[in-house]
């Protein structure tokens, strides 16, 4: 019993230190992780895809001198209310909600078909 206490001790002890390495020599390395592991959760999504920049590297990417505009399209289309998948009929403002759609925009022949936002 001594000698396997002894060995959850060293391996506790050999995971806290090995946590302070990651911690202090590591830290923006760590952080990243952690939001990886957290971007998705219902409470901190939109928040998390607002500030990605502060959490990874990004690029800027330079706009051109001309921008493209999508037009609207004479005549928009609306979302149907249920749709079928596999065996089941979801309703879509439901899928929309619990999957935390904050916007859809729908595009077709560089033209905006749809817009939706939460």
């Amino acid at each position: 019993m001594k000698i396997i206490r002894k060995i959850l001790t060293g391996l506790l002890g050999l995971i806290i230190l090995l946590t302070l390495v990651v911690v202090l020599f590591f830290r923006q390395e760590a952080y990243q992780i952690y939001k990886v592991v957290t971007f998705f959760e219902p409470t901190h999504i939109s928040n998390n895809f607002r500030n990605v920049k502060s959490i990874f590297n990004t690029s800027t990417v330079p706009k051109p001198d001309v921008a493209y505009h999508f037009p609207l399209a004479a005549h928009p289309i609306s979302l149907p209310e249920t749709f079928s998948y596999g065996d089941s009929v979801i309703k879509t403002k439901n899928y929309l909600d619990y999957t935390l759609t904050d916007a859809l925009l729908i595009v077709r022949h560089h033209t905006i078909l749809h817009e939706y936002y939460e």
